[in-house]
């Protein structure tokens, strides 16, 4: 069984492309009770890509992970309609993350439960 239905991971993996954090896809994994994650980067050489390698979620930067785990709370509120809350939300997140996240529930096409 998925975590994730494939269009909640497409909205998930779009939110975090859109806040330019390098991911270019990531892949849930159920284990021994556990979920690990494992984000997949693009490789370049000299501003060409010449492939991708994977990362395990354990070292991705605070805002990375903290952007990660909100966004499934984000994704949860507006197909739910439901409010979102969060205390301290400029702490680990650059201001135009921040911004981004304001905008998407200001946003009526994206917010429609409102």
């Amino acid at each position: 069984m998925a975590l994730f239905s494939s269009w909640q991971q497409k909205c998930w993996w779009k939110f975090l492309a859109f806040a330019d954090t390098g991911v270019a896809d990531f892949q849930l994994e159920k284990r021994s009770g556990n979920v690990e994650v494992t984000s997949l980067h693009g490789l370049y050489k000299d501003g060409e890509g010449i492939g991708k390698t994977d990362l395990p979620f354990r070292e991705e930067s605070f805002g990375t992970r903290a952007l990660f785990i909100i966004g499934c709370h984000i994704l949860q509120a507006l197909q739910s309609g439901s409010p979102f809350f969060i205390d301290e939300m400029d702490s680990g997140l650059h201001s135009y993350v921040t911004q981004l996240i304001v905008d998407i529930f200001r946003n009526e096409r994206i917010n429609m439960l409102n």
